[in-house]
């Protein structure tokens, strides 16, 4: 039988466990993971696919656009734009970006 001890040491690892595995994922941004998944598929790395807005992503997705012609010049693509670059990639225009063989892709999936 467990002691009162040992269902104290469960429930704070539970606690401990849900803390750390689900915190991370409270943070995430479905715009953002958007972006990382169709970025995984491409040569421009995002890094980690957590929903989570960072270098990596800011990095990969402003290299993509900028090789396809899509930025103007010193335009960057941030945070704030996650939505609306995830709906272009959801629309007829990510057939001419796909089509305008300005980068290279290894395979792109929307899912």
């Amino acid at each position: 039988m467990d002691t009162f001890l040992d269902k104290l040491i469960k429930l704070i690892l539970i606690v401990f466990i849900n803390t750390y595995f689900f915190a991370s994922s409270s943070n995430a941004d479905t715009s953002v993971l958007c972006l990382q998944k169709f970025l995984k598929k491409t040569v421009f790395v995002p890094g980690s696919l957590d929903g989570v807005w960072g270098d990596k992503t800011e990095n990969s997705i402003n290299s993509l656009l900028d090789q396809a012609g899509m930025l103007k010049p010193n335009q960057n693509i941030s945070a704030q734009d996650a939505k609306e670059v995830c709906n272009l990639l959801h629309s007829s225009k990510r057939d001419e970006l796909l089509e305008s063989g300005k980068f290279k892709v290894f395979r792109i999936e929307i899912d």
